[in-house]
């Protein structure tokens, strides 16, 4: 079943970036319906989760039905890019590659649209004034993170599936071995040990190090690897509520934030939080929340958004598209 969650599309690689001979790549994803049909197509962006641990963009189980149905009937290009992971880097050189993506995907010269032009689907090209953004878990962050940082004039909307809101939060901060993402039992404190120094990682199949990221929020290491280079020359703002602080009402796109009131992995009530706060700043028609009572992390891979069952991820995906699309 995974395998065929990207059976509708062709699969392009390249490299947005490269960083001490370390390639760093996107993934672009192109519906097999409009590969033969020249124009210009919306975008939508997608990060992947994995508590910026582990992951990757094209591990087909992480993908949720409801957002390739959401490519496929736009249509629109799906564009993944992978990042470099904690601990080997830090959370100023992951966001830095989320910033150098956005340049690459928007470089007029060298950039996505120049490499579309020269590929076997040389008629497809990018309607850049159609982005979305879309993202679960900590990919959700960077979902919220780069419509905050790129602003509305580049992400008109924007989508975070149970996402890590609170970065200077209790929950990635302090040790605390009640924490159990998933039922984990407590990680030995070695298993972190033994990555510290190592070289980049850019993607991982999740499992490969999912003890590694269990063990950091469990050891309350997280925060402390992820902000240990600081904001950098740049000032980059690591926290979102650091990012909203710099923007007014007017100058982000509408944001879709739901959660299970479940979820054992990633708070909920952050989101629940960071969905008033961003209404109270932005407008309360910027923002949409929904909580699933007693759901667990990554529940939305079951729903069906054109069930009964499924109507309120139909209604805010409906709202979504009308945003990043301008219809």
């Amino acid at each position: 079943m995974a395998d065929q969650k990207l059976s509708h599309f062709h699969v392009l690689t390249t490299p947005y970036k490269t960083i001490e001979g370390l390639e760093i790549p996107a993934h672009i994803l192109i519906p097999k319906s409009i590969a033969d049909k020249p124009g210009k197509y919306p975008v939508l962006v997608r990060f992947h989760g994995g508590f910026l641990v582990t992951g990757a963009a094209l591990f087909p189980d992480w993908v949720a039905p409801w957002s390739i149905n959401l490519v496929l009937s736009t249509p629109s290009i799906l564009v993944m890019p992978d990042y470099r992971l904690l601990p080997e880097a830090s959370g100023l050189e992951i966001l830095t590659d989320i910033q150098d993506f956005w340049s690459w995907l928007q470089s007029p010269s060298n950039g996505l649209s120049s490499y579309l032009s020269s590929s076997p689907y040389s008629g497809v090209d990018l309607d850049l004034a159609k982005i979305g953004t879309i993202g679960d878990s900590a990919g959700g962050f960077l979902s919220i993170w780069s419509s905050l940082s790129q602003g509305k004039e580049v992400v008109k909307a924007a989508i975070a599936s149970y996402p890590m809101v609170d970065l200077r939060g209790k929950w990635y901060a302090e040790k605390d071995e009640r924490k159990k993402p998933f039922g984990a039992a407590l990680v030995e404190e070695e298993v972190i040990q033994k990555y510290e120094g190592g070289k980049w990682v850019v993607a991982a199949t999740p499992m490969d190090r999912v003890d590694l990221a269990v063990g950091l929020v469990q050891w309350g290491k997280w925060r402390e690897v992820y902000e240990r280079d600081g904001e950098g020359k740049d000032g980059f703002k690591l926290f979102l509520e650091d990012a909203m602080e710099g923007r007014g009402k007017g100058e982000v796109g509408w944001l879709f934030a739901f959660h299970g009131t479940g979820d054992s992995a990633v708070p909920w009530e952050e989101t629940r939080d960071l969905v008033g706060r961003w209404g109270e700043k932005f407008g309360g028609d910027s923002v949409m929340g929904v909580w699933k009572e007693g759901l667990e992390h990554g529940f939305d891979d079951s729903v069906d958004e054109e069930s009964e069952e499924g109507k309120w991820l139909k209604d805010g995906l409906v709202r979504f598209k009308k945003e990043w699309l301008g219809n």
